[in-house]
């Protein structure tokens, strides 16, 4: 079987493992913190605060790539810091939509969204100043995680930027023993297995990494680690089995409380050490980028 065949299977398990099909079916038109239901208006305002801390970090320039754009919400957000806005995802759903979200609000900018994976990106080397990477990178298998860092620097110009964020997983298993423990009553009396510890990690979602993980692997791919920073507080990240009921019960039953929540949301959002995602910014390591010409030149003499 060709590369190119295998590219595709691929392409096709990460769509049905997502769903993408239904998610677009149930938000058309809509971005991704537009489609919370009114009683989850606490989890749309923390993927603004997330989106908020992207666009501080990002330096602007003429070309923007989102991997894993989705319904284009960050390129739709950063419109006015760059000239050119490309997306890619695995979904063809999810491309469509992105699309259409874009260019249903007549933007100015040249749009560009393709189906793929970050994998084998179809763009010329040295074409984009940024490149992001936000809850993609506990999708990709982690042996596959450097050669696809090394393929994102390979598109980036000298001094492009790479924003990526992805759970942590000290921080989800605090979250999921939380959710997990709260849920043991309701577990006991359907006779469901009850897990504790445990985070299930199934393929292409919720392979997750630690810090120390994340920071060595971009270093390998010969990127430099500018900034970070740990951003999002979603509880109960999971299911989240416990909080989504308590959450619908009380904007119904008593909004008063409901209310709070959403303040406590915002309280413990600043508290960055209960924050689940690692967000980082680097940039192409020139002294790697050197020893990789001059490996890559050598290999070719020798051929």
């Amino acid at each position: 079987m060709s590369a190119s065949n295998d590219s595709a299977e691929l392409i096709e398990d990460i769509s049905k493992s997502f769903n993408y099909d239904r998610k677009t079916k149930n938000a058309p038109g809509q971005f991704w913190y537009e489609h919370y239901p009114a009683y989850l208006s606490m989890y749309a305002l923390l993927a603004i605060h997330r989106n908020e801390c992207v666009i501080k970090l990002a330096s602007g320039g003429d070309r923007l790539l989102d991997l894993g754009c989705g319904f284009g919400d960050l390129l739709y957000l950063m419109r006015d810091q760059y000239k050119s806005l490309h997306g890619v995802d695995p979904s063809d759903a999810m491309v469509k939509q992105s699309e259409a979200n874009l260019r249903g609000r007549e933007l100015d900018n040249d749009i560009c969204i393709k189906r793929g994976l970050a994998e084998n990106l179809d763009f010329d080397d040295q074409f984009f100043d940024t490149v992001l990477m936000l809850d993609v990178y506990e999708h990709v298998r982690p042996e596959f995680r450097v050669d696809v860092l090394k393929e994102v620097r390979r598109v980036m110009k000298p001094g492009a930027e790479l924003l990526l964020a992805t759970p942590s997983r000290a921080i989800l298993h605090i979250w999921n023993f939380i959710d997990n423990f709260l849920l043991i009553p309701q577990k006991l009396w359907r006779r469901e297995k009850i897990r504790l510890f445990s985070i299930e990690e199934r393929p292409f979602t919720e392979v997750f990494c630690s810090k120390r993980e994340l920071f060595d692997e971009v270093r390998e791919a010969g990127f430099k680690i500018e900034a970070f920073e740990r951003v999002g507080f979603y509880p109960a990240a999971e299911n989240p089995g416990f909080l989504e009921p308590f959450l619908r019960r009380t904007y119904h039953r008593l909004p008063w409380l409901h209310v709070i929540g959403r303040r406590l949301f915002g309280i413990l959002a600043k508290i960055s050490m209960l924050n689940q995602k690692l967000l980082i910014r680097c940039v192409p390591d020139p002294d790697t980028a050197a020893v990789s010409a001059k490996s890559n030149a050598s290999e070719r003499k020798a051929a």
